[in-house]
């Protein structure tokens, strides 16, 4: 089995930003900046940097204002690097993916383990105006080698909820245009 270089030096490692932002560090490089604050709909990592340093993520949008057409990629502004989020809740009545609907981050906390791997956990609340409909606590891990895993739970907090059957969601990532199959680009296992 082939794996990556890893260097004993190649941690992952957190550093808060004075704009709200949390960068993701594997040795002295960004791999990855986490986005948070309220003045977005939903928490999402953007951008995300391959080993030699290419953002691997398609740029973002950042308001429906600004968004353009699908032929320059500044169409869908909600397409928000790696992030969460489903379209049709409870009867088609709420729309997280679209952000017409908020998920919001109640806290950020984060710790590296003594094997060097980064462990972030989000706690995010899914809004309904402005009552809470469901609790999400989303660990994300990322090794030094890039690997990253989520593993998300959600908990309905006053009644049932409904996620309808969509391609508008859950995990998503936007990739980079040079890594869609139309532009010579692949994905391998």
């Amino acid at each position: 089995m082939l794996a990556p270089a890893v260097h004993a030096a190649d941690r992952v490692g957190f550093q808060s930003q004075d704009d709200g932002t949390l960068q993701i560090k594997v040795g002295d490089r960004v791999f990855a900046v986490l986005n948070s604050a309220d003045q977005w709909a939903k928490p999402f990592l953007y951008p995300m940097y391959s080993p030699e340093g290419k953002n691997i993520l398609r740029p973002i949008i950042p308001t429906a204002a600004d968004q353009g057409s699908s032929k320059d990629g500044t169409d869908h502004f909600h397409h928000k690097g790696v992030w969460i989020a489903v379209d049709s809740v409870n009867d088609e009545k709420l729309n997280f993916w679209h952000e017409k609907d908020r998920i919001d981050n109640q806290s950020v906390s984060c710790e590296t383990a003594e094997n060097g791997t980064g462990i972030i956990t989000l706690e995010n609340n899914w809004m309904e105006g402005d009552a809470v409909l469901l609790k999400e606590k989303t660990v994300v891990t990322i090794h030094p080698t890039g690997l990253t895993t989520w593993q998300i739970q959600l908990q309905a907090v006053e009644k049932d909820v409904t996620f309808h059957d969509t391609k508008e969601g859950f995990f998503a990532v936007r990739v980079a245009h040079s890594m869609r199959e139309m532009n010579g680009g692949r994905i391998e296992n």
